[in-house]
């Protein structure tokens, strides 16, 4: 991420800077001594393109400049409390550039006390409030202020951007100038990491996206596909002391010492239920503004379904949707729990129009094929997977008499692809799906494998997509199945500011 350096020089100063650091949780201080000292404080965006994610290869990506953009600066301690305004030039209480795309930022001089502190940066906090002698597990959001707590976090211009929560020692009897001019701690210049609190993720279309489905049976409307984002979480630390390394490691394809506030959340077998405890733990649209109150995707705020970028340098420069990190226990993440499928994990909801080439109408006491019509209503059969003009139709198969069929209503229906795919070696067994803070996931539509599903079980009243009525309308449309290697196209992930992972999806 770009946050460029910043230097913050003080009556009693701190020296503070952002670069990619890892330390534990830190306890809440007693008072220190007062006194008077100087200190500064560093800030600074550090790239990092040293490691390599399982299949992957990476590069800086900065992403939009509203994404980076600093308006306020927060200081919490257990010593002196301090916020900065940005301005363009110098003034009181607030931080300024010090030349022309220098990237370099000052304060004026502050007082503070020295001894053990505990502090930690927050970047355009805006309404929201922290303790410092909580803050290194203070956990910010929840189901029922979702759309507010992603507006809070995500709003351009107004990125919410935060440090760990660390321990450092201020000495005493430092005079200003030695301050401005000091560059490591015994001259009361610290270091930190700031981070974007949320994740991003974007959907582009593949160049060679053809309209046709991989299996020759349909046509998806490829100028008119939108995407959401599904199980990001409803709650997440606000500071960065959970959020281990950045960077997918190579080894064992995983964030390092990663935690999300939802991590011990480990109840693959029920995640499925919108309305169970998987509320209280994940996004669901339909949970958000649901479609058995008429809402519409308007009504989700900053989690609406937005249109799949027309390329990946495109779906770069645009807004993509943002949601909170979310990780599980990599030892629940067995080959039992991964059998539930998607219902735990983060993902992407991708919608179309689907098209069928042969649809089968009931006439004359007999099934007619007729060619599919795009926008039209379809049912495809429970059990024998073909497509009908009628439920009436349906019933009539002579490969599954009397069955149920499902309802593709004005022919639209959903893919799902996980935002983090990372395999073992054989690249066909999935050994994470965490989705982290200050990662974008790109995913790059290959192809569509065939029909998609025509609803969500988990989130049924989805109002992109919602289930129908009709009580004879069958359960489980769909396919919950992560391991699917023919689904999924080699991962290409890039390590940025904005640490990008992307890959290329062939949607079943």
């Amino acid at each position: 991420m770009k946050v460029n350096n910043l230097f913050l020089a003080g009556v009693a100063a701190l020296s503070l800077g952002v670069t990619a650091c890892n330390n534990e949780d830190v306890p809440s201080m007693d008072k220190p001594t007062e006194g008077t000292t100087f200190a500064g404080m560093y800030i600074s965006a550090m790239k990092d393109n040293a490691t390599r994610a399982v299949n992957d290869s990476q590069e800086d990506y900065e992403g939009r400049e509203e994404e980076s953009k600093l308006a306020t600066l927060d200081l919490l301690a257990t010593g002196t409390l301090k916020s900065w305004d940005f301005a363009t030039s110098e003034g009181e209480n607030k931080f300024w550039e010090t030349g022309a795309n220098s990237g370099t930022f000052k304060v004026s001089p502050w007082q503070t006390t020295s001894g053990s502190q505990s502090m930690a940066l927050l970047f355009n906090k805006g309404n929201i409030v922290s303790n410092i002698a909580t803050a290194s597990t203070f956990v910010y959001g929840s189901t029922a202020s979702a759309m507010d707590d992603i507006a809070a976090l995500s709003t351009d211009a107004k990125f919410v951007m935060t440090s760990k929560v660390e321990q450092k020692d201020i000495t005493d009897g430092i005079d200003e100038t030695t301050v401005k001019n000091g560059t490591g701690e015994s001259d009361n210049v610290f270091s930190f990491d700031v981070e974007r609190v949320v994740s991003q993720g974007l959907v582009a279309k593949a160049t060679t996206l053809n309209a046709e489905t991989a299996d020759g049976k349909g046509k998806v409307d490829i100028d008119n596909i939108t995407y959401a984002a599904v199980n990001g979480a409803a709650k997440t630390y606000l500071f960065r002391n959970k959020a281990g390394e950045r960077t997918i490691t190579v080894a064992d394809g995983l964030y390092k010492d990663f935690k999300s506030a939802i991590d011990d959340y480990a109840d693959f077998q029920n995640a499925q239920d919108p309305s169970g405890r998987a509320k209280e733990y994940l996004i669901r649209l339909g949970n958000l503004a649901s479609a058995s109150d008429n809402k519409t995707n308007d009504d989700l705020g900053n989690y609406k379904a937005i249109s799949v970028a027309a390329s990946t340098d495109a779906a770069k420069g645009g807004r993509g949707i943002y949601f909170l990190e979310n990780s599980v226990d990599k030892n629940e993440f067995t080959s039992q729990n991964k059998d539930y499928g998607f219902y735990r994990l983060a993902y992407a909801k991708v919608y179309a129009t689907y098209t069928p080439k042969e649809v089968w109408h009931w006439e004359n006491d007999k099934l007619v094929s007729k060619p599919g019509v795009q926008g039209e209503t379809f049912f495809r059969g429970e059990n024998d997977g073909l497509i009908y003009a009628s439920k009436e139709a349906a019933e009539k198969s002579q490969l599954a008499p009397n069955q149920k069929a499902y309802t593709y209503t004005d022919g639209k229906c959903a893919y799902r692809a996980l935002w983090n795919r990372q395999t073992d070696d054989t690249e066909k067994t999935v050994v994470n799906a965490d989705a982290r803070r200050n990662n974008t996931y790109m995913l790059t539509v290959k192809a569509f494998q065939g029909l998609g599903m025509p609803w969500d079980s988990s989130d049924p009243n989805d109002p992109n997509l919602p289930k129908p009525t009709d009580p004879t309308e069958p359960e489980n449309p769909d396919n919950p199945d992560i391991e699917k290697e023919e689904t999924y196209m080699r991962v290409e992930a890039k390590v940025l500011q904005w640490n990008l992972v992307s890959r290329e999806v062939v949607l079943d």
